[in-house]
């Protein structure tokens, strides 16, 4: 219980403090002078002399903060239980070698990158500038990347040695893994500021992504999942595919001003935020639950 209040206490403690900035800097301008502004594509009004100037699209980022630091504390947690996990009785082998469950560091550096884009994309919001924008861009295409990522992990990590053998390479595998992760941030950071970069690169690149994360993902559960699992993991990218389609209609919709309410508290590309974090939430179950009938099974100390 420690570990989850102190998560939820980090997550209210930065909601109370961008709520009091944004009502202690409302028509000041705070943003005028030190970052560089960029027009914005979106429907929502833009408040410019207010520290929030998008505040549907700005708040909606809270959903990235809220799954970030969710993945985080499972990590934290698993890290803390490992050895606990292992010899509790009642508890199977399998349990241990999800990678999830048994590299802390995947988890914890998969929600270090979400809370990283959550900071880029609610800086992007409030101040539409340059700034903000090449954190958001490049954090948002390293936290889509993770189930490519991560199925290659698995589908490298030895399947048929022992179990002990297996934890080992996976340890090294997992920093491996954690290493290459940020390398990919950093690059996608440094490419945003290069002459290459445009939005229609990027909307390309991203859509290549996507396509990556579902053939690497849908090729892991057809070669290296049982058919009751599979068909439960399937279910779940089902789901995901949904999410991500909903929210992309009211994402275009929203950049394209069709339907577009400037003054609504509802905004296409708020709902688009909710929608990938939630997607991202049920990628994580599913890849936390293999092995085991529930998530809740997953951590020791829920």
């Amino acid at each position: 219980m420690f570990v989850a209040s102190f998560f939820v206490v980090i997550y209210l403690a930065i909601f109370g403090m961008v709520l009091y900035l944004s009502y202690s800097l409302a028509g000041t301008a705070p943003w005028i002078g030190w970052m560089t502004p960029i027009n914005s594509p979106w429907c929502e009004r833009d408040h410019t002399v207010d520290f929030i100037r998008e505040p549907a699209n700005a708040w909606s980022d809270f959903s990235f903060l809220a799954f970030g630091l969710f993945a985080m504390y499972c990590g934290v947690c698993d890290l803390a239980s490992g050895k606990f996990v292992e010899s509790k009785q009642g508890f199977s082998t399998s349990k241990s070698t999800n990678s999830l469950v048994s590299q802390p560091l995947i988890s914890i550096i998969c929600g270090i990158m979400n809370v990283v884009h959550a900071i880029g994309t609610f800086t992007y919001h409030s101040c539409r500038c340059e700034e903000g924008h090449r954190l958001d861009v490049s954090a948002m295409f390293t936290v889509t990347a993770f189930p490519l990522f991560y199925n290659g992990y698995r589908l490298l990590t030895t399947q048929n040695t022992s179990f002990r053998s297996r934890k080992s390479v996976g340890s090294v595998k997992s920093i491996l893994f954690c290493f290459a992760y940020i390398m990919f941030f950093i690059l996608a950071f440094f490419w945003t500021h290069h002459t290459f970069y445009s939005d229609l690169v990027r909307d390309l690149l991203m859509g290549v992504l996507i396509f990556l994360d579902l053939l690497v993902t849908i090729y892991y559960s057809q070669t290296r999942l049982e058919a009751n699992e599979g068909s439960r993991f399937n279910g779940l990218l089902g789901l995901t595919v949904c999410l991500l389609a909903f929210g992309l209609t009211a994402h275009t919709l929203d950049r394209f001003h069709i339907a577009c309410y400037p003054d609504s508290p509802i905004q296409g590309h708020a709902i688009w935020h909710v929608t990938t974090a939630c997607a991202l939430s049920v990628i994580y179950y599913m890849c936390r639950v293999e092995g085991h009938k529930s998530f809740r099974e997953t951590i020791v100390f829920l």
